[in-house]
């Protein structure tokens, strides 16, 4: 799936425009998002001192299976950067690459299988909900669907399905008090549940104001009364 970019128009209406990477944000952007978002320099630090300590010494990343192991450097790591439950760390490893390691028209199989500093970094700031995506606007919220898309892409097949796709209404439910119930789910998912969902077609729904009710503009576009650390609180 290449890396598209998305603008707002109105009240969760999305479009594509052109392609961008995630990559194109500096350090020194990612470092004052970080900042901006209550990620303090001392997390950082700390976040920086553990990737070197587990950090690959030929690609300079961390292995997928370096950051779900159960060493006790890694899980205190992991609590660092909250990521406390086992059964989210591998959701939040792909999500994070992609955001930090995708170029324009690069496919997920290509993605290099290792997390830099930077997209870790850059992947802690993108998903939280406290952020603002007013400094760097249609580039920012482009990374933040693309975020969204890969977290809950649970078999990284570049699609939701409707398991995937109730997994992440459930979420959304959580974040705003509400019980998730299936009629609802069957509703807003709104199409045979055989089929699935492609990124484009998620932006579709955007587009038609069908999430709109639920919340979904609540988590993509920063303006929600969530705590510094309610995105991840939702999901553990």
């Amino acid at each position: 799936m290449s890396m598209q970019s998305f603008s707002a128009r109105g009240s969760g209406v999305i479009s594509m425009v052109r392609t961008v990477a995630c990559n194109e944000l500096s350090d020194g952007e990612i470092i004052s998002l970080a900042q901006a978002s209550g990620i303090t320099g001392e997390l950082i630090d700390n976040v920086r001192r553990l990737f070197h300590q587990y950090a690959d010494e030929t690609s300079f990343g961390l292995d997928g299976r370096c950051f779900l192991s159960e060493d006790a450097g890694m899980r205190l790591f992991r609590e660092v950067i909250q990521i406390q439950k086992e059964k989210y760390a591998k959701q939040c490893f792909y999500a994070f690459r992609a955001a930090g390691l995708a170029s324009p028209g690069e496919n997920a199989v290509g993605y290099p299988n290792s997390l830099s500093l930077r997209g870790l970094l850059l992947g802690l700031v993108v998903m939280d909900p406290n952020n603002s995506s007013k400094p760097l606007g249609d580039q920012f919220l482009r990374c933040r669907l693309e975020m969204l898309f890969r977290f809950y892409d649970l078999d990284q097949d570049e699609t939701w399905d409707y398991s995937e796709f109730a997994h992440f209404i459930r979420h959304l439910y959580a974040a705003n008090n509400k019980p998730t119930a299936e009629n609802d789910t069957e509703t807003i998912w709104g199409r045979n549940k055989d089929d699935k969902l492609t990124l484009a077609k998620v932006v579709n729904h955007i587009s038609k104001g069908r999430l709109h009710q639920y919340g979904y503009e609540q988590l993509l576009c920063f303006d929600c009364p969530l705590s510094t650390n309610g995105w991840w609180k939702m999901h553990l």
